[in-house]
């Protein structure tokens, strides 16, 4: 086979490859193909799952079929877990599950000192390569909560308290 029957051969498998890539990234935009792998798939957290689906919450006044649909896909994705790793603002599961008044602990694996706020009361900040403990004692008790990192104007991640 002559050099130019296999750079042709070779231009075309790579140009397959990255087609399916991009289709795949298109069809699965909360994945993490791509990315640095993430210790939340290893505790079990759905790859592929529509990250910004999750984090996009439902307005107070939405349909109530779409506040059954978004509730449904945020417990679909959530990690029983009491960790949670905060890299550059990204949470780490995206989606948390712990029962009332467990203790959480927020791990910063980032050089700078980061803010998490549930409100404009509820803000702890996690220093730089620390963490901060809270304790999942919410007003609202069991449900989910959405929170955001420093002055990010959405949630980062969420937490589905249980009884």
């Amino acid at each position: 086979m002559s050099n130019t029957a296999k750079y042709t051969i070779g231009g075309l498998v790579l140009a397959a490859l990255v087609l399916g890539y991009l289709i795949y990234v298109e069809k699965n935009p909360g994945s993490s193909l791509g990315r640095s792998s993430s210790p939340s798939a290893d505790k079990g957290q759905t790859v592929g799952t529509d990250v910004e689906a999750i984090l996009n919450t439902p307005a107070v006044d939405d349909l109530e079929e779409r506040k059954r649909q978004h509730a449904e896909r945020v417990l679909e994705a959530a990690v029983k877990t009491d960790t949670i790793n905060i890299s550059t603002c990204v949470a780490n599961p995206t989606v948390a599950m712990v029962a009332f008044g467990q203790k959480i602990t927020f791990v910063n694996d980032d050089s700078v000192e980061h803010m998490i706020g549930f409100n404009i009361e509820d803000r702890y900040s996690v220093p730089a390569k620390s963490k901060k403990e809270i304790v999942a004692d919410f007003e609202k008790g069991k449900g989910i909560y959405g929170y955001g990192c420093d002055a990010s104007q959405r949630a980062i991640g969420m937490i589905v308290v249980t009884e």
